[in-house]
C-alpha cells in the first residue's frame, strides 16, 4: 500500500483496438521473466491470441504443428471468455474451457509463441500420443468391443455377447476425436475414432507407437474410454501443485480432477509408481459439485459449488501420488463461481457463488484449518454500485465476475458482469481494507459509461520488440474496453497510464512525458527533433 496523501487514479492509454473491434476479448497474465511481460489477448475471432505489450506492440500467435489431430481447435465465444481458467509452467500458459479441449501457448523466443491444443504437444519419446489422455474406468458390464483389424483404419464395433450376433448402442456422434484402449489380456491397444456410422459402428484409427504394436481383433469387455472428449466434456479448472498439472471437472465427472505424472505435466495415463499420474475424486462432500476453481495456498484447495476442500497427502510430511493418495477435507462450505481465483500475500480470494461476495482463505493456527471471510461486508453498498446501471430486462443483476491482483499498491481489481471496475486496497496486517468505484470514460450506450469487459495485471514491462521499456518500475494493469463511438460498438486494449510513461506505438523510439496523464483513451504525442510538427497522428479510435 503506497503511504501519504491520496491522489486520483492515472487515465488510461489507448494501445490498440481489440483483435475484433466488434467482440470482447479475454485478458491474461503472462510473465516470462523480469524483463519480459505481456497480457496474452483471446478473441473469438481469428487469429484468436496475440500478445500484447505495454507499448501497444504486439505479436500474433500463431497456430502450431498439428501432431495428433484429436478434435480441432474451435475458438471460444464471447460468452466463454469470463469461464476460461489459466496456468502458466515456466514458457507454457495452459488455458482450460469446459467446452474446448484444453490450449497450450507456447514461447519459443523473445516476442514468439504459437498455440496448440494440448493433445498436439510436441511428441518425445517418455511422453507418446496414448500417455496423454487420463481413461475412465475399465468397462466391467457385458458390452463387447470388436475391431475389424489391428493397424490403420479400423471398424470398431459394439456387442451385447462374445459372438457378435446382438449389437449395442454405445457410440455418439460427439465421440469423433476421443480416443480409447482395448485389451483382450495382453499389451493394451488405442485407437482414436474417426467418424460415427451408428450408435453401434465407428471407424477408428489404431495408434502405433514404440509402446504398441496395434490391437486385436477379437471381441472383448476389457476396453475403456478416454475421460476427455466433445461427448465426456473437457476440465474446467487448472492449476499446478507439487511438479503435477492438475485439471478438474468435466461435464461426466464433475467432481473428479486429475494429476499429471510428476515433472511430465503432459502424461495423464494413471499408473501405479509413486512418479505416474493419478486421478480422484471429492469424497468429503455428500453432494456432488462441479470443481470450479484449484489453487495453491501452501496446500491445494478446490472450490465447488458447495465448499471449499483443502487437498493433502495421507501422509502429509510426502507429496500427493499413486502411493500417497490425497487425503481431502472440507475446511469451509460457501461455495463459488466458476472463474479464476486469486493467490496474493498468503491469502486467496474468490468469488462467493451468488456473486455478490469476495472470499478471503487463510489458514487459522488455532483452529488447525482454514477459514473464509467475506472482505466485501465492510462496503457490500459499492459492489452493488451498478445495480443504479441496470434496467429491466437488461442484463439482469450484476454479479462479480473476475478479479486480479496489483501487488505494488496491495489493490485487487474487480470487474463486474455489467461492465463496472472497482479496486479493495488489502493489508490484512496492517488491518486496511478500502473499496472504490472507478467510472471509466465513455459510453458504451445502455449504461452511459465505458465498460470494462477484462482486465489483468503483470509486472513492470523491462521488454517490448523492438524497444526498452520504463515505467517508474510500476505494475502493469491491462483493461479491455468497450464503448460506443459513432454509433458503433468498439472494444479496445487500453492500461493504466504511470507517472512518467511512454508514448504508444512510436515511430522510432519511446519517448517519455514528465507528467502524469489523467484522460482515458489517451494517446501520448510529443515532439521529437526531425518529426513535423504539425502533423498529429495516432486518433483513429476516437473518429
Amino acid at each position: 500500500m503506497q503511504q501519504g496523501g491520496a491522489r486520483r487514479r492515472p487515465g488510461t492509454l489507448h494501445l490498440r483496438a481489440c483483435i475484433d473491434s466488434t467482440k470482447k476479448s479475454r485478458l491474461i497474465p503472462f510473465i516470462f521473466s523480469n524483463t519480459e511481460t505481456n497480457a496474452i489477448e483471446i478473441s473469438p475471432t481469428s487469429p484468436y491470441f496475440r500478445a500484447v505489450y505495454a507499448t501497444g506492440q504486439y505479436a500474433t500467435i500463431s497456430v502450431g504443428t498439428v501432431t495428433t489431430g484429436f478434435q480441432g481447435f474451435t475458438a471460444f465465444t464471447e460468452t466463454e471468455l469470463d469461464e476460461i481458467q489459466y496456468q502458466q509452467i515456466g514458457d507454457l500458459l495452459y488455458i482450460v474451457h469446459p467446452n474446448h479441449q484444453p490450449v497450450v501457448i507456447a514461447r519459443t523466443g523473445q516476442a514468439v509463441f504459437t498455440y496448440y491444443q494440448f493433445f498436439d504437444a510436441p511428441i518425445t519419446s517418455t511422453v507418446l500420443i496414448h500417455d496423454r489422455f487420463p481413461y475412465r474406468d475399465v468397462n466391467i458390464a457385458s458390452i463387447y468391443l470388436k475391431s475389424s483389424a489391428t493397424t490403420g483404419s479400423v471398424t470398431i464395433s459394439a456387442w451385447t455377447d462374445s459372438g457378435a450376433t446382438v449389437s449395442y448402442s454405445l457410440f455418439q456422434p460427439t465421440h469423433v476425436g476421443s480416443i480409447w484402449t482395448k485389451d483382450t489380456g495382453g499389451t493394451p491397444g488405442y485407437f482414436v475414432i474417426t467418424a460415427y456410422v451408428n450408435s453401434s459402428t465407428v471407424t477408428a484409427t489404431v495408434l502405433v507407437t514404440t509402446a504398441t504394436a496395434g490391437i486385436t481383433t477379437g471381441t472383448t469387455t476389457g476396453w475403456a474410454e478416454g475421460a476427455w472428449s466433445n461427448y465426456r466434456g473437457w476440465p474446467k479448472s487448472v492449476a499446478y501443485y507439487q511438479y503435477r498439472l492438475y485439471l478438474a471437472s468435466n461435464a461426466s465427472q464433475p467432481d473428479r480432477f486429475w494429476a499429471s505424472a510428476s515433472n511430465l505435466v503432459t502424461k495423464f495415463r494413471k499408473s501405479t509408481s509413486e512418479a505416474d499420474p493419478f486421478t480422484n475424486s471429492i469424497t468429503s462432500s455428500p453432494f456432488v459439485n462441479d470443481i470450479y476453481w484449484m489453487n495453491v495456498q501452501k496446500k491445494m484447495i478446490m472450490g465447488t459449488l458447495g465448499a471449499e476442500h483443502v487437498v493433502e497427502g495421507f501422509n502429509p510430511a510426502a507429496v500427493i501420488s499413486p502411493t500417497n493418495p490425497a487425503n481431502i477435507n472440507a475446511d469451509t462450505v460457501y461455495g463459488g463461481r466458476q472463474r479464476q481465483s486469486v493467490r496474493y500475500d498468503n491469502l486467496l480470494a474468490y468469488i462467493h457463488r451468488g456473486g455478490r461476495k469476495i472470499l478471503e482463505m487463510s489458514f487459522n493456527f488455532q483452529e488447525d484449518q482454514y477459514n473464509a471471510t467475506d472482505i466485501t461486508i465492510l462496503s457490500d453498498h459499492m459492489v452493488q454500485k451498478q445495480f443504479d446501471r441496470v434496467t429491466a430486462g437488461v442484463n439482469g443483476y450484476p454479479y462479480i465476475n473476475n478479479l486480479a491482483w496489483q501487488p505494488d499498491n496491495n489493490i485487487l481489481w474487480i470487474q463486474d458482469q455489467n461492465g463496472g471496475l472497482f479496486s479493495c486496497t488489502r493489508d490484512k496486517v496492517n488491518n486496511v481494507t478500502g473499496f472504490a468505484f472507478h467510472k471509466i470514460a465513455g459510453t458504451d450506450n445502455t449504461y452511459g459509461v465505458a465498460c470494462i469487459r477484462s482486465l489483468c495485471v503483470t509486472p513492470p514491462a523491462g521488454y517490448v520488440p523492438g524497444y526498452t521499456l520504463l515505467t517508474e518500475n510500476r505494475d502493469i494493469v491491462f483493461l479491455c474496453v468497450e464503448r460506443y463511438i459513432n454509433g458503433a460498438k468498439y472494444f479496445s486494449i487500453e492500461r493504466f497510464a504511470g507517472i512518467n510513461d511512454a508514448e504508444i506505438n512510436p515511430p522510432t523510439a519511446l519517448v517519455f512525458t514528465e507528467f502524469p496523464v489523467y484522460m482515458d483513451c489517451s494517446v501520448i504525442k510529443e515532439y521529437v527533433a526531425g518529426r513535423p510538427s504539425d502533423i498529429v497522428g495516432g486518433y483513429d479510435h476516437l473518429i
